[in-house]
């Protein structure tokens, strides 16, 4: 029986590593990771929409919001996607944008008691 062997450069598994990195909270080591595979890899649409999330928890919302809406551009935009830029748009106080970017996918209900 052989083992499988992996390269240990892959951009697979190193923005697999950078997504771990994240849920650890090991913000500043997930963003280099991430960052890498996007030097190597440039259209890698997933590792910039992970790297948006590295953003937003590290409370840089200009630069999520840019690295999300590169994101968007590769996957056309899917309901996570927009709902991520209403959030961030929120989170920077662009609250008109917030409502845009939720559109109808996403409709508002009104708040119990209201």
């Amino acid at each position: 029986m052989s083992s499988a062997r992996f390269n240990p450069l892959s951009t697979v598994l190193r923005s697999s590593r950078g997504k771990l990195l994240y849920f650890a909270r090991k913000y500043d080591d997930a963003e280099e990771q991430l960052l890498k595979v996007l030097e190597w890899d440039s259209a890698y649409g997933v590792v910039r929409y992970c790297l948006s999330l590295v953003y937003e928890a590290k409370g840089l919302y200009d630069k999520a919001t840019i690295t999300l809406d590169q994101a968007v551009k590769f996957f056309g935009g899917d309901p996570e996607m927009r709902a991520g830029q209403a959030r961030l748009a929120a989170l920077s106080g662009r609250r008109s944008e917030a409502r845009l970017a939720i559109g109808s996918d996403f409709p508002m209900r009104p708040t119990a008691g209201r």
